[in-house]
């Protein structure tokens, strides 16, 4: 990403808003497994700008851009996408499969003998069942009702009977799997502290 792109000229410059850090920001928070690595002509003015606003930064080339720097950070990038394609997983929605990474996945949702995928980006109805999905889903997502697989990653609070999500939905946890979900969220925190 060029520091100094103007994605959008309707919107003035000043000196909190530089555009190619902007933009970087706001695909970031949609698409949070991208690398961003950022490009500049003045490395001076921006070194320090890049850090305002967090993205998945990969790297920092300054132009003209020295072609062995990038050949490294695009072989580093590779080898980092290998091991995002770790996690995951391809399940078969509306009679196409689909691939879903681990992380863009806030819960699942079984409703009316379908089960709800629930992203950022929407819902994608799948016919298998939420009880097989759940073995395949990762240590992260804990079962804490009949109807529902959370992401733990996604979980901003949990409350009397519910989680809290970063998106604002709340999660019912059923009384009879509270005790259990509520050590495995506490678990989750204490592994992702350390």
């Amino acid at each position: 990403m060029d520091i100094c792109h103007e994605f959008n000229p309707a919107l003035l410059k000043t000196k909190e808003r530089q555009e190619g850090i902007d933009c970087a920001y706001e695909l970031n928070q949609r698409y949070p497994e991208l690398q961003i690595i950022y490009m500049t002509e003045d490395a001076k003015k921006y070194s320090q700008h890049i850090f305002l606003k967090p993205v998945n930064l990969l790297g920092y080339l300054t132009k003209p851009v020295d072609l062995i720097i990038l050949k490294k950070l695009l072989e580093i990038a590779k080898e980092k996408q290998k091991q995002n394609d770790e996690k995951r997983v391809t399940i078969m929605c509306r009679n196409h499969k689909q691939i879903f990474y681990l992380d863009e996945i806030l819960y699942l949702e079984s409703r009316a003998h379908r089960t709800m995928i629930h992203t950022y980006e929407g819902e994608e109805v799948c016919r298998d069942k939420i009880s097989d999905l759940e073995q395949r889903m990762g240590d992260t997502f804990v079962r804490c009702h009949q109807s529902f697989l959370v992401n733990m990653k996604y979980i901003r609070r949990i409350e009397n009977e519910s989680f809290k999500l970063e998106n604002g939905e709340e999660i019912s946890i059923s009384k009879r799997r509270y005790v259990e979900t509520k050590n495995r969220y506490f678990a989750y925190l204490n592994r992702i502290e350390k």
